[in-house]
């Protein structure tokens, strides 16, 4: 009977250590998985979840949660600023992930091509290049700028409207040369085109100007030669004697 007592007890020692175990793996990784699982909501686009993490606790897991948001802080800023200088761009500014999904987008990229956000949030790259093809007067240029892995040389582009366009392409990698984006850029160019254009109606009028003028210094030195000759044979006949003949046989 004592050795069932003595199998009893160290059982209940057994059950309450396992219990105890339990209890306290619990209670240790309790706020491990709470920061694991704001992690994975942070990743995935929540970032108001950065506000459940415990920045006070003084052991590992508020190290932990320290580190993960001083470093979510720094890619906020980073965000900021990029989008700060996209949206301060002149150009047109389209960037789109490899499986063809919409990344980011400026208001000058809508305000060039008539496009609403609304529309963008709800389509693809595909949608968005189909749309775009359809406003050019030469949509196989506007193919120039999509195909190919490596950027491209700045494609003209027509528009139907009558403005003149920019386009080209450039790859956005990660820090092991793996493409995961592709950034478009557009440039509106017409005034510049139109001032280039009476830059050149200038210079050619100016060119026949000069031609002209070279013309009639040409003609003028001659000219000049021979009525200088004329003034001098004049001269010379004004001055010979008058001889009157009266009374001529």
């Amino acid at each position: 009977q004592a050795d069932h007592v003595a199998i009893w007890a160290s059982a209940a020692v057994l059950a309450v250590g396992l219990l105890l175990s339990v209890l306290l793996g619990t209670l240790l990784l309790r706020p491990i998985n709470r920061v694991t699982e704001l992690a994975k909501r942070i990743s995935g686009g929540d970032l108001k979840s950065r506000d459940g993490l415990d920045l006070e606790r003084k052991d590992e897991v508020g190290t932990m949660a320290r580190a993960l948001h001083g470093m979510l802080e720094h890619l906020l800023d980073d965000r900021a600023l990029l989008e700060a200088q996209n949206q301060a761009s002149s150009e047109g500014i389209l960037v789109a992930h490899v499986d063809g999904r919409l990344l980011s987008y400026n208001r000058r990229f809508c305000e060039l091509w008539s496009l609403g956000e609304a529309e963008l949030k709800s389509t693809d790259l595909p949608e968005v290049l189909r749309r775009l093809r359809a406003l050019v007067v030469d949509p196989p240029a506007l193919l120039q700028v999509d195909l190919g892995e490596e950027a491209v040389t700045q494609v003209p582009l027509k528009l139907l409207d009558g403005r003149s366009f920019l386009g080209y392409r450039a790859r956005i990698t990660r820090a092991d040369e793996e493409r995961f984006a592709t950034a478009y850029y557009f440039r509106d160019v017409s005034e510049l085109r139109m001032v280039h254009e009476q830059l050149v109606v200038a210079d050619r009028r100016a060119s026949v100007g000069r031609l002209a003028a070279g013309v009639a210094h040409e003609v003028n030195n001659p000219l000049t030669f021979i009525m200088s000759n004329v003034d001098y044979a004049i001269d010379e006949v004004s001055a010979l004697p008058v001889r009157t003949s009266l009374g001529a046989p």
